[in-house]
């Protein structure tokens, strides 16, 4: 098996989008549904899944995940995205997400209410180019998806661990 360094995954990501290459959008909707397949390969469709998203483009790859879940038959996904933004692209996303009756969470659940309820956690909140001290509200969020010993799925790569 073979890994990308942030450093190398960051070029290929530019190359990726360099002309004529691929749009954010298409980049997004590949990362998303990869992250999709991965899961129904792997799990039951019974499994009661949280995707907690950044504000970053890993955040709309766990958007794009949740609603291709959503289509493989994956009902009982809870979706948590603390810090929306106002590109079109993300509203989009939710807009279809809210279309498809996804559960959009207000709050995000502690860490003992992850482990009574949920069976997977997706990661999708800073992605490999995430630098820097973890804010708030990220720094809670993350330690209670570890303190939950909930089985994580990352998007990329573990954020902030």
């Amino acid at each position: 098996m073979n890994f990308l360094t942030a450093e190398k995954a960051s070029k290929l990501d530019q190359e990726l989008m360099s002309t004529p290459g691929f749009s954010l959008d298409q980049l997004m909707e590949l990362a998303g549904l990869s992250v999709a397949c991965s899961i129904a390969e792997k799990y039951n469709h019974g499994k009661k899944i949280l995707i907690v998203c950044g504000p970053g483009n890993n955040g709309g790859d766990g958007l794009v995940a949740s609603r291709h879940l959503h289509h493989f038959g994956f009902d009982d996904v809870d979706l948590f995205y603390p810090k929306r933004t106002d590109k079109k692209i993300f509203k989009n996303l939710v807009h279809q997400i809210e279309q498809l009756n996804i559960n959009l969470l207000e709050k995000m659940p502690s860490y003992s209410e992850i482990k009574s309820k949920y069976e997977l956690i997706v990661d999708s909140i800073f992605g490999f180019s995430f630098k820097g001290e973890i804010r708030p509200p990220f720094d809670t969020i993350i330690e209670n998806m570890i303190s939950s010993k909930v089985p994580i799925i990352s998007v990329d790569v573990p954020s902030g661990w």
